[in-house]
């Protein structure tokens, strides 16, 4: 998922209050409550440089197929598992890989194309049925 700087982030809310915003040091949660930024108790500032990383909800897969904007990423432990991916011999398959191991967007029927010639059924079922599945706004 995409790293933002706190001017970011806060850009981000002030377009969209609906989104709540993670900051990677500490796990601090953020979001615009009513026209202000809300936080938990017992943190007293924001850092110009701290990192943010958006707090998305996981969809079905079902919503995935709905999805009409094509970018999608897909988190289980089956992908984080492979680890020779320079030994894949197609370079699109390697960068999808990539891409979902470091937990970036990509489109969905690369992702389709290469776990469907990596996995198994049973592997691919798996994933389709339980990995936590996200779409890029």
């Amino acid at each position: 998922m995409r790293t933002l700087k706190t001017w970011e982030m806060i850009r981000e809310l002030s377009k969209n209050p609906k989104k709540k915003f993670k900051r990677k040091t500490d796990g601090l949660e953020i979001r615009n409550m009513c026209g202000r930024f809300n936080w938990e108790p017992g943190y007293t500032f924001l850092g110009v440089n701290d990192e943010w990383e958006e707090v998305q909800k996981p969809v079905n897969f079902m919503e995935v197929i709905r999805n009409d904007k094509g970018n999608v990423l897909v988190v289980h432990n089956y992908i984080d598992g492979i680890k020779n991916i320079e030994d894949v011999d197609d370079s699109l398959m390697a960068h999808t890989l990539r891409r979902l191991q470091n937990g970036k967007y990509t489109d969905f029927a690369n992702i389709m194309y290469t776990l469907g010639f990596i996995f198994g059924t049973y592997q691919l079922k798996e994933i389709i049925k339980n990995g936590q599945w996200y779409i890029q706004d």
